[in-house]
């Protein structure tokens, strides 16, 4: 058996209520505070490496997670949030009124129908997933890797771990900088 840790990043300082995606916001002062938190708390994990998204809110998480005396992040930019596509920086109000139809068939097909111009579940799992099979047989049996990427991104792996449909993932809860401890037989 290896074990994933796998994390969504702290709260990062993107505007409440908005459709973020793939925009870059960084770490909030309580999403750092999260991230040290986590990273006291998982002290006595020996990690056989640790793998981030490129995005600002992961990396800086990944960071604060492992503490300055780790060697180096693995930079996975299959992990980078899912695209949004014209949503991206919108309030939901606002794509609410301004794509009604796009918006209440993504809530009713979230795997197959992507905002204009961006991406389905479908879509992100086609990048995500490969990915993350790469990472899980990463390091040796026995050993734990520590991935830190964000909700879309997690809600696919999980989707995928649990035996789900993606269009059940809007039912997988992320919230900032929760912990899912996946096993994985080799």
């Amino acid at each position: 058996m290896s074990s994933v840790y796998l994390v969504r990043h702290g709260q990062s300082m993107a505007p409440k209520g908005h459709m973020i995606g793939s925009l870059d916001y960084p770490l909030s002062s309580y999403g750092r505070g999260q991230a040290q938190e986590l990273g006291l708390r998982l002290q006595g994990v020996e990690f056989e490496a640790i793998f981030a998204s490129p995005m600002s809110r992961a990396l800086e998480t990944a960071q604060l997670i492992a503490g300055p005396s780790w060697p180096n992040i693995i930079v996975e930019p299959a992990l980078k949030e899912i695209s949004l596509g014209l949503w991206e920086g919108l309030g939901k109000k606002v794509v609410q009124s301004l794509y009604p139809d796009f918006w209440e068939a993504r809530g009713k097909n979230p795997d197959e129908v992507a905002p204009p111009e961006g991406e389905s579940f479908a879509d992100l799992a086609k990048r995500v997933i490969p990915a993350f099979e790469r990472i899980a047989a990463f390091g040796r049996e026995g050993t734990s890797v520590l991935v830190v990427a964000h909700q879309g991104v997690n809600r696919v792996i999980l989707a995928r771990e649990r035996g789900l449909n993606l269009s059940q993932i809007l039912t997988i809860n992320q919230p900032t900088c929760c912990l899912t401890l996946l096993r994985a037989d080799r």
